[in-house]
C-alpha cells in the first residue's frame, strides 16, 4: 500500500526521483530477458526517461509513465511490461494505423510484454513483483514454469506458452486496458479506423467502412454480473462498449511487431500514429 504522502510526492508528468528509477533498472537488469531489451535500448544511445502518472503505467515512444499510485513491487512488474513496448518503439517495428495488420500486430506487441514481464519475474525470483495474470499463467502452465527437479526452466517455452495465454485471454475480451477499460482489439480499432478515415478525408474520398475484428455480444440483463479478470489492482474486466476516454499522446510507429530472440538457460536466481502501449 502506497501512503498518501508518498502519492502526494509524486507529481503528475514530473520525472521519477532517482532512487526508484535505480530500483526498477536493478531489477530488470538482474534477470537475462531484462538485460536483452535494455541492450536493446541502449544500443541506440538513448535513456528511457521514467515520469508519474495519474492514469496507470504505460509507454509512449521511447518515454514511460509509472502509476504513482503503485508500490515498489508493482512498479516494477509494470516496468518490465512496458520496456518491451519502449524497445519495440527504439527499433521501430511497430506498425502505423492505417497500414494492413496493424491491429493484430498490435495485439501481437502487448502478448510479447506479457511474456517479457512473466520472464523477468521468474528469473529474478522477487515474490512481490510478480506481474497481472502471472499467477492464473502458472497455474495453468506449471509444467511449464515449473518442469520439475533436476530440470531446467526452457524460457523459450515460457515465452510461447505465454503469448498463447495473453493473445487467448485478449481475443476473448477477458482483459481490458487499463486506461480507456476497453477489449484491446476495440482500443486499437479505434486507432486505425480514426488512421483511415483521415486519410480518406485528405484524399477526397468517402471513408472506408469501419475496421472490426471482434463480435457483438448479446446484451445482458442488468441483473447478469458479467465475469472477467482483473487487469490492474483498479480495473475489473466487463463487457465494456468502446469508452470515449482521451487516450494519452501517442507513440510513433514501428515497421512490424515481431518477437525478439532471448537466452533459454535459467539465468540469475524477473505518434502521432499509433495508440499509447498499455
Amino acid at each position: 500500500m502506497t501512503s498518501a504522502a508518498t502519492v502526494a510526492s509524486r507529481v503528475v508528468g514530473a520525472e521519477v526521483d532517482q532512487d526508484t528509477r535505480d530500483h526498477i533498472l536493478n531489477y530488470l537488469m538482474s534477470s537475462e530477458r531484462g538485460m536483452e531489451v535494455l541492450g536493446e535500448i541502449w544500443a541506440s544511445n538513448t535513456e528511457t526517461p521514467f515520469y508519474w502518472s495519474d492514469s496507470g503505467t504505460y509507454a509512449n515512444g521511447k518515454s514511460m509513465f509509472l502509476d504513482r499510485h503503485d508500490d515498489l513491487g508493482d512498479l516494477k512488474a509494470g516496468a518490465a511490461h512496458e520496456i518491451y513496448h519502449v524497445q519495440e518503439y527504439m527499433q521501430g517495428r511497430r506498425a502505423s494505423p492505417g497500414q494492413a495488420g496493424y491491429v493484430q500486430s498490435m495485439l501481437l506487441e502487448e502478448a510479447n510484454a506479457h511474456a517479457t514481464a512473466f520472464i523477468i519475474h521468474l528469473q529474478t525470483g522477487e515474490g512481490n513483483t510478480a506481474p497481472h495474470h502471472y499467477r492464473d499463467f502458472r497455474g495453468r502452465f506449471g509444467n511449464i514454469v515449473n518442469p520439475g527437479r533436476g530440470q531446467e526452466v526452457n524460457f523459450r517455452n515460457v515465452h510461447r506458452a505465454a503469448e498463447f495465454y495473453s493473445l487467448q485471454a485478449m481475443s476473448s475480451g477477458s482483459w481490458l486496458t487499463s486506461n480507456s477499460r476497453e477489449r484491446y482489439d476495440r482500443y486499437y480499432e479505434r486507432f486505425h479506423n480514426a488512421a483511415l478515415q483521415a486519410a480518406a478525408q485528405a484524399a477526397g474520398q468517402t471513408p472506408a467502412q469501419p475496421y472490426q475484428t471482434w463480435q457483438p455480444t448479446p446484451a445482458k440483463s442488468s441483473s447478469e454480473p458479467d465475469p472477467g479478470h482483473p487487469v490492474n489492482s483498479r480495473v475489473t474486466a466487463a463487457a465494456a462498449q468502446p469508452s470515449s476516454t482521451a487516450a494519452p499522446p501517442e507513440p510513433r510507429p514501428r515497421s512490424q511487431a515481431r518477437t525478439p530472440p532471448f537466452q533459454t538457460s535459467t539465468g540469475p536466481q524477473r505518434s502521432k500514429a499509433g495508440a499509447p502501449s498499455r
